[in-house]
């Protein structure tokens, strides 16, 4: 989306995450229905998203089919001092990603939309909140950066974006 110098700059003044200021802007360019808006970039696995039964089957998976008792012990020292081995670790990540492109809502997606003034360029990051199906399904501003690494690294940082 081209946009006039005088609201590029105004962009450029309160670049990161977003804020009121950013928000009075970006709803001056588009409105504040954002549904339809941007192009996919991938979907957020923010660090909570996982949970106990998340690990269990994950370490079940790995160890139960040979040997119940060694996922056992394997399951009670996890409980005990919460460590997961590199192995486990990647297994896990594996088992989130399949659940976030199998089930719909289970991570938001990432939308992104450049705005630009001349040769200069910004990008917006807009977030999904909820499943498609539902009514109360929305997108909002996320923030806007100079760069769309720079808007992964601190928007994201707290989890694992998963790119298109």
């Amino acid at each position: 989306m081209k946009v006039k110098k005088e609201i590029f700059d105004r962009l450029l003044s309160c670049l990161g995450s977003a804020d009121a200021e950013q928000r009075d802007i970006i709803n001056e360019i588009f409105g504040d229905d954002f549904n339809g808006l941007g192009e996919h970039a991938g979907i957020f696995l923010h660090e909570s998203a996982w949970d106990q039964n998340d690990v269990s089957g994950v370490l079940e998976q790995l160890y139960w089919a040979p040997d119940e008792v060694e996922f056992n012990r394997r399951h009670e020292k996890y409980m005990s001092d919460g460590v997961l081995s590199d192995e486990e670790q990647e297994a896990l990540r594996l088992n989130l990603r399949e659940r976030a492109y199998d089930d719909m809502g289970f991570a938001p997606s990432v939308f992104v939309q450049h705005i630009k003034h001349r040769n200069k360029q910004l990008t917006m990051f807009l977030i999904d909140d909820g499943d498609i199906r539902d009514s109360e399904y929305r997108i909002y501003l996320d923030g806007v950066f100079e760069t769309f690494e720079e808007g992964i690294k601190v928007l994201y940082s707290d989890g694992e974006f998963l790119g298109d």
